[in-house]
């Protein structure tokens, strides 16, 4: 029997690729999200900056895994939400953890 949960939370690992001398420096966190209904889903516009921030507001409700510079644990807070959205590959990894989590296509793959 599988139980149909309309809005599912779901903790997962968030890789971000921080630009870095020579290239990238390739580092992970993990952040918890809401799964979104299609309706919802529907209404961002994810084209825009404003658009994926308003997304990135309404799915993220957590993480774990993050220091700032002097190693301080980064709690998850207004402040530093904002911060973090600050960041273009801070907001990249998000967005494709969530979709990598929510399209059933990375279970599909491991199952093959």
């Amino acid at each position: 029997m599988l139980k149909v949960i309309r809005n599912p939370e779901f903790l997962v690992p968030v890789t971000v690729l921080t630009p870095a001398d020579g290239g990238q420096s390739e580092g992970r966190f993990k952040a918890r999200f809401r799964a979104l209904t299609k309706s919802e889903l529907e209404a961002h516009e994810m084209v825009t900056g404003d658009g994926a921030t308003a997304f990135l507001r309404e799915v993220v409700q957590g993480w774990e895994g993050l220091v700032d510079d002097e190693n301080a644990a980064f709690e998850f807070s207004d402040p530093n939400f904002n911060a973090l959205l600050e960041l273009p590959h801070f907001r990249v990894a998000m967005i494709k953890a969530y979709f990598d989590n929510t399209s059933g296509i990375k279970a599909a793959k491991r199952g093959n």
